[in-house]
């Protein structure tokens, strides 16, 4: 599990997830998060749902999706507010 604390809108830290295939995004708090994937650490690209919408979660409802690319490396990114986004990753 990855946690961002009180991310505020600045972008979250790229953390490796390529060995966890099925992974879920969580938000609570203010504001709407994004969540962006790269396989190069440098190059980051909108991630979407399973339905191919790129996903973006209003925090303030709690909001959850699951995350339909298995990207070498993830991060998160709150557009506003004081966001505590929870990632959660399972083999």
């Amino acid at each position: 599990t990855v946690v961002y604390a009180a991310l505020g809108a600045e972008n979250g830290i790229a953390f490796s997830a390529q060995k966890f295939p099925d992974k879920t995004i969580q938000a609570s708090g203010t504001g709407t998060v994004t969540l962006f994937g790269s396989n190069d650490g440098t190059n980051f690209v909108a991630l979407n749902d399973v339905s191919g919408t790129p996903i973006s979660l209003a925090a303030a409802t709690n909001d959850a999706a699951v995350v339909l690319e298995n990207t070498a490396y993830m991060r998160a990114v709150n557009a506003g507010g004081t966001a505590l986004i929870t990632i959660v990753c399972s083999k």
